[in-house]
């Protein structure tokens, strides 16, 4: 019989994950979660008046790590493998899109 992996704070991992995804990606012509609350302390979320760097993407980007190194330390938690494995993906492609739309924006 299989034991049954149980919530814990590796469990973090995936959850983090989702909250990653919500930072960088805009869904159906609305803004990133984290454009919102940029516009709630009245911070830009772009430098360069709009046409430079996503800083979502930075924090994003730090998201994703956070979720690696706790489903790395946690890997006995629901979840904490499969979030640890997603971020992997999704941190090292969002450092290569900010390089991509750095060229690109030059």
């Amino acid at each position: 019989m299989r034991k049954q992996k149980k919530i814990g704070f590796g469990s973090l991992s995936i959850v983090l994950f989702f909250v990653g995804v919500l930072f960088a990606l805009s869904f159906d012509g609305v803004n990133c979660i984290d454009d919102k609350i940029f516009k709630l302390f009245n911070l830009e979320t772009w430098s360069n008046n709009g046409i430079g760097f996503h800083y979502s993407l930075v924090i994003s980007i730090l998201i994703f790590l956070l979720s690696q190194f706790i489903g790395k330390k946690n890997k006995k938690d629901l979840g904490a493998i499969m979030g640890r494995n997603l971020s992997f993906f999704f941190g090292p492609f969002m450092v290569i899109m900010v390089v991509i739309m750095g060229l690109i924006n030059r």
